[in-house]
């Protein structure tokens, strides 16, 4: 039997954003549209994970681990967001809609 090397436990299983909850986030697009996470277009969503994976603290290993996700289905954009939020990602998810159309003005002002 293989013998069992020490590491860094894990000090949290469960994801720090529920789903129901990432799911009613607003994102924000490239195109300054506003959509909840659900309704997003996949290849809208795909675009904003790309964008924050550099922003991520060891984006080597958050881009390896976001590869080959399937952002039509609803459980891998739950996933990629609590990955990219515990990496210490930017990415452009709002709790409200007020929220998102700030940023959306902001973001179109600065253009």
């Amino acid at each position: 039997m293989p013998e069992k090397k020490p590491g860094k436990a894990r000090s949290r299983i469960a994801p720090s954003l529920p789903y129901h909850k990432a799911m009613a986030l607003y994102a924000v697009t490239g195109g300054g549209q506003i959509f909840t996470v659900e309704e997003c277009p996949a290849e809208a969503f795909a675009a904003l994970v790309e964008a924050g994976i550099p922003t991520a603290r060891n984006p080597e290993i958050a881009g390896e681990k976001l590869a080959g996700l399937d952002y039509r289905q609803m459980i891998d954009r739950w996933y990629a967001i609590n990955l990219l939020r515990e990496s210490g990602a930017t990415i452009p998810l709002f709790a409200t809609l007020t929220e998102a159309t700030q940023h959306q003005g902001a973001a179109a002002a600065s253009t």
